[in-house]
């Protein structure tokens, strides 16, 4: 950020004096003189007041970054028995699927150890890293394009993404049945 700052400020001073803005310009040596420092003036002046633009952008851009990372993304899974919340990691991933929340999903039995539901749409898998995790665990298997949450530990699988953890209820995945209504879960 400093140097596009710098940059910016450079090319504004080069542009202000390209264009010749100045007080009236006199024909003598030292009027010349004269205006060339009014024209630093201005220029100095017309710079401040970039910077401190650039800077309250800057600062307004950390806020929502600092913002956005210190918010810890859970959700809450329920169907008409047992409620469990995960806390989301900091995944692409985990986030399309945050954003998509509020979801009435069926959930589905699936082989020995989990249980999975399907969004409405595809997460954002770009960048983000396959896992493995214990039990408890909330993950993303994109070749089929279905949320799985384990009730016993998985291991490394082409196309699975580990997306959070249950923190509360993790007894209770391998009860789910039906209707599932998942939203965000904010703390009370």
């Amino acid at each position: 950020m400093k140097g596009l700052k710098i940059s910016v400020c450079t090319l504004l001073f080069v542009l202000l004096s390209a264009c010749g803005i100045s007080g009236n310009r006199q024909e003598s040596a030292a009027g010349s003189d004269m205006d060339v420092s009014l024209e630093k003036q201005e220029s100095n002046s017309q710079t401040e007041e970039i910077n401190t633009s650039i800077s309250q952008e800057e600062v307004s851009q950390v806020s929502e970054y600092e913002e956005k990372n210190d918010t810890v993304l859970q959700i809450q899974v329920k169907d008409n028995n047992h409620t469990i919340i995960f806390e989301l990691n900091d995944s692409p991933a985990a986030r399309s699927l945050y954003d998509q929340l509020p979801l009435t999903v069926e959930v589905q039995d699936y082989s020995t150890n989990e249980k999975i539901f399907y969004p409405p749409e595809s997460l954002d898998t770009d960048n983000a890293v396959e896992g493995e995790g214990p039990a408890g665990s909330l993950a993303y298997f994109s070749p089929w394009g279905n949320v799985v949450m384990y009730y016993s530990d998985y291991g490394p699988y082409h196309g699975l993404y580990h997306l959070g953890n249950a923190v509360s209820g993790s007894e209770w995945i391998s009860e789910l049945t039906g209707t599932l209504d998942i939203q965000q879960f904010v703390e009370k």
